[in-house]
């Protein structure tokens, strides 16, 4: 158990450390729930939580306790037993690396935490996927913590992670994870955009600009109301794209549900920082969080000349998403034809994606300029 030898149930709050009495109760049926897990292995338990919720300290507990009772057990992050299994692969003994793999399948309880987050290479992939069904088949014991609810799993571990007389999941609190109903202080302004307050027919602009405008809040409305597929709100900087997307966001917290509002070039930033041997953060975490927002906003995606780094980082989060078949909202100020075109053709993808173009001067200057003339068709639900 390495550093965490001493994190045991008697070490541990069974009400956690939260204030919160909802997620003091949710925390406290975590805690009896693992509990009885270790005091008896069987099955599969699954605990999944946002960062700092305390499913790697539950974890711990339970290999813990059942070691005290004499139950083998090893503990790994999915990552540790990743790279336990590759450098292996080039010992001159293959035997060597085959009894490793071995005793990791037949281990008689096995913890892995941080699962999801490990690498997403084929081989990691394979490798890990390779272990797991072994013991699900053979009903081998096996705890899995991870920051993804088994719902955001592909289609063939959310069946095998939902026979309930099998395989026990346990919920920890979404108050530190994607899954939230507040924004955070550094979104202060966009907490006040709502459907309320924006104006959808402003007396300076042309008729049809107006039309176009209302248009675009109903079309948000509507997405709001009902998230499906990708919203993707185009025109030039200052013309309302964002407050829209941050009033469909307003309105999924009004109704209690998740959603994530995230400011790209502010999220490119942080993904760098986490390459800081200072950093506190994980990049795989985040990007991963994002993948599976269950609702996400990706807020000012317009970027000029993007590195390599950039353009691939971005990549990876449209092409998950657009595999999953997330709600997704983009606002950007860029056409299609001047962005990386794996991204647009995803964007762009009508069997996804609705595009809507707003025709809106920047409300920020306070003029009676007309607006730029597009030569922009909007698609089947502007008429």
């Amino acid at each position: 158990m390495g550093n965490l030898a001493n994190c045991t149930f008697e070490s541990l709050r069974p009400e956690g450390t939260s204030t919160k009495a909802s997620t003091q109760e949710i925390y406290k049926k975590a805690f009896n729930a693992c509990k009885q897990f270790a005091e008896n292995p069987s099955g599969w338990l699954y605990i999944c939580g946002g960062p700092g919720s305390g499913k790697t300290r539950l974890s711990a507990a339970i290999g813990n306790l059942a070691l005290r009772n004499d139950v083998m057990t090893v503990y790994y992050t999915a990552s540790d037993l990743i790279d336990q299994l590759r450098p292996n692969l080039s010992n001159d003994n293959d035997s060597d690396h085959e009894d490793f793999f071995s005793e990791i399948e037949e281990i008689p309880l096995l913890i892995i935490d941080d699962y999801g987050l490990q690498s997403t290479t084929a081989w990691a992939k394979e490798k890990l996927d390779q272990i797991l069904t072994y013991r699900i088949n053979n009903e081998l014991p096996t705890v899995l913590a991870s920051d993804i609810h088994p719902r955001y799993l592909d289609e063939r571990w959310q069946r095998r992670l939902s026979d309930t007389a099998f395989c026990h999941i346990v919920e920890l609190d979404a108050e530190n994870s994607n899954e939230v109903y507040e924004w955070p202080d550094d979104l202060a302004l966009q907490k006040t955009m709502t459907f309320d307050n924006f104006d959808q027919r402003p007396a300076n602009l042309e008729k049809d600009v107006q039309d176009n405008l209302q248009r675009a809040y109903e079309v948000a409305l509507g997405f709001a109301q009902e998230p499906d597929g990708w919203l993707v709100f185009q025109g030039v900087t200052g013309c309302g794209k964002t407050h829209l997307a941050a009033s469909i966001v307003n309105y999924r917290y009004d109704h209690k549900q998740p959603a994530t509002f995230i400011v790209v070039p502010e999220l490119l930033n942080r993904l760098k920082a986490t390459f800081s041997s200072s950093s506190e953060e994980n990049y795989v975490r985040i990007l991963d969080q994002i993948k599976r927002a269950p609702l996400l906003v990706l807020d000012d995606f317009s970027l000029t000349s993007p590195s390599p780094w950039e353009t691939e980082a971005l990549y990876q989060m449209i092409n998950s998403r657009y595999n999953s078949k997330l709600p997704t909202i983009v606002t950007m100020s860029h056409k299609y034809d001047e962005i990386d075109r794996r991204i647009a053709s995803r964007l762009a993808d009508t069997r996804v994606s609705n595009t809507y173009l707003i025709k809106a001067p920047d409300f920020r200057f306070k003029t009676e300029s007309k607006p730029v003339k597009t030569g922009y068709t909007p698609r089947r639900y502007q008429k």
